[in-house]
């Protein structure tokens, strides 16, 4: 479980994480609720100071959003026995938690208890960007950020918007116009649908 850190950490991470689905605000229900039936099976340090979850896949299944966005909960706060306190931020994304950042790595090898964990204000942070050239934000909350990106064909910028089935693809140039692209040839073939049908195809 912590093969990825170079001494074993003190903070116990998994009653950290139960803590704070304890305090986590009722809105984020569905957050509390994987928390509480034990999605984070382990964890490892990624980044700086960023603790990734391993997840229960058995779990992942009943709550995972393919159109969740990415963001961060933030305005947590450890207070520890000398009275020092560390900022803590839950990253969730697809609808599940995916870890904990940490104002300060070194707190994970810190020879100290946590007294308590509370929060002072909560603060929402969005890391992906729903605002294109092509779609406006209201637009583009019809569908997954993850599949937004910009794409060349023919001489055309693109917005690509949906993978359809056998590598085909719903995409949107700067004017709205709606095309289906396929790929064996490269065909674009405009579409007479509404933006906000496109998921359903």
């Amino acid at each position: 479980m912590f093969s990825f850190f170079r001494k074993k950490p003190r903070l116990n991470v998994l009653c950290i994480i139960r803590e704070l689905a304890a305090i986590i605000p009722s809105k984020y229900d569905s957050i509390i609720k994987q928390i509480e039936e034990g999605i984070v099976v382990g964890f490892f340090l990624e980044e700086e100071a960023y603790i990734k979850f391993r997840l229960n896949p058995s779990i992942i299944s009943r709550f995972e959003d393919p159109k969740g966005r990415y963001y961060s909960i933030s305005g947590f706060e450890l207070e520890w026995e000398d009275g020092s306190r560390t900022y803590v931020a839950i990253r969730v994304g697809y609808g599940l938690v995916l870890g904990i950042e940490l104002s300060d790595r070194s707190v994970l090898f810190k020879h100290q208890i946590h007294k308590r964990i509370f929060l002072t204000s909560l603060r929402i942070t969005y890391f992906d960007s729903l605002e294109t050239s092509f779609l406006s934000p209201s637009e583009a909350k019809v569908f997954c950020p993850n599949d937004l990106y910009e794409i060349e064909i023919q001489g055309i910028h693109l917005l690509h918007l949906k993978d359809l089935d056998d590598g085909d693809f719903v995409a949107i140039d700067a004017q709205k116009n709606i095309y289906k692209v396929t790929h064996s040839p490269i065909l674009l073939t405009p579409l007479n649908i509404l933006l906000e049908h496109i998921p359903q195809l």
